[in-house]
This record gives C-alpha cells, structure tokens and sequence, in this order.
C-alpha cells in the first residue's frame, strides 16, 4: 500500500531523515516510535507533500507521490491528523469536520460521513454548534481525527493523538482508533505513549536521529531488553 523507499530530508543544511525505508501494507495498523526530535513529524509531513524529500521515494499502491501537491496526496486517499490537533478555533465543531472533506464534492455522502463521526464521537454531535477553541483538549482530538477521516481516506496517518490527555480519554482515543482500523482504513501511529501504542499495532518502527534502527512485531521489541531499557525504560 504504502512504501517509503531511501528517503532523505533535509531542513535547511540540517539532516531530518537518512535513507529512511518503512512498508505499511493494507489494513495495518503500523507504529512508529521514537524519542523526540527522532524525525517522526517529518516522515509524516513528507508523505503528505508538506515537504519535499532530497532523495528517496514514496510509493502509493506501486506509483510514485513524491512532488504532488498535498490536496492532490489526500484525494489518493492519504489523511493526516496533525500533532497539536490544529483546528480553526474561531469556527464550530461542524465547520472543522466540513473542512476535512475540502477535496470531495459528494454532498450527500459528504452527510453521511458526518453523521458516521457523529456516531464514532458522540460528543461532537452533542457540541457541533460550539466553536472549536472553546473545547477540552479530548474533545479538540476528537474533532482532529473526525476531521482527518472526512475526506474518506485508505491509510490514516496520526500524529501524537493522545498527546497532553488524561489516562481515560487516551484509552477512549486509542478505542476508537482501534475501531478505525477494524473498519477497513490503515493506521500509520506516530506516538509516545509506546506501551499504549503496542497493544493495538500490528508492527512498529523505532526511528532515531533520522534512522530507523529497529523494526519487528511490539511483542517481539519488547522482547528485547535493549528496546525495554531505551523506551520504556526497564
């Protein structure tokens, strides 16, 4: 489905990304994990054409993204829900999501879909009138997520969702992501909370300095006490 091949970023003369490879396959929820400042952010901004790698390839379903413009990656079917959420705080909750489906013109499924976040957050609908910069921050992730998935997407890309929240509104987010993939869209995870992230992934990435320098099942990372003692701390 999606495979990054060799990429190599640069900000300004400094090196984000070195020959970074990753493969997330149809229906899988993959994490990437890492400390920070490790390149997560920019592995994610560089598959939604937000930058623009030195070198490398992304492929989409075998066919090459890179250089397409953002609005153009997200009507492929690739969808991000930014860290820090990034809502329109001076519009509601309803305009935030209408927003998400910016490249579709299908106002009758466009409904339908809205209805389905509704339906996955039942407390946006309760708060669909209230403007986004008066909301918790759970209820600001929830509208972020809810946003990213209106434009319909295959592979739902998430950065730091659970980032600033309270244990029990992490564990509702994580759930409901769990539920997301369940239904058929690719998760790629960018968390963390590496403990929470790997009861739900399938596979996961360790990311450092530019490097992706481990790759393997979470139960089998885990596994390692050279993973436990960096990560976790154990």
């Amino acid at each position: 489905m999606l495979e990054v091949k060799d990429l190599v970023v640069y900000y300004g003369k400094a090196l984000a990304l070195e020959k970074v490879s990753l493969l997330v396959k149809e229906n899988e929820f993959v994490a990437l994990v890492g400390p920070n400042g490790a390149g997560k952010t920019t592995l994610l901004n560089t598959i939604s054409g937000l930058l623009t790698p030195a070198a490398g390839e992304i492929l989409w379903n075998n066919s090459k993204i890179n250089g397409i413009k953002p609005s153009e990656i997200v009507r492929l079917g690739i969808s991000q829900c930014p860290e820090g959420r990034k809502l329109a705080p001076e519009m509601t909750v309803r305009e935030n999501l209408e927003m998400g489906a910016f490249v579709r013109k299908d106002k009758k499924k466009i409904a339908e879909d809205l209805e389905k976040t509704f339906q996955l957050f039942p407390r946006l609908k309760e708060r669909h009138l209230q403007l986004a910069g008066t909301l918790s921050g759970g209820e600001r992730q929830m509208v972020a997520i809810a946003r990213s998935l209106m434009s319909r997407p295959r592979l739902l890309m998430l950065d730091e969702p659970s980032l600033g929240l309270a244990p029990i509104i992490k564990e509702k987010i994580f759930e409901v992501i769990r539920e997301i993939n369940s239904t058929g869209t690719t998760v790629l995870l960018v968390e963390q909370d590496t403990q929470m992230a790997f009861q739900f992934a399938d596979r996961a990435y360790v990311l450092e300095t530019g490097n992706i320098v481990m790759h393997d099942k979470p139960e089998h990372l885990l596994g390692q006490s050279e993973f436990r003692k960096a990560y976790l701390g154990l």
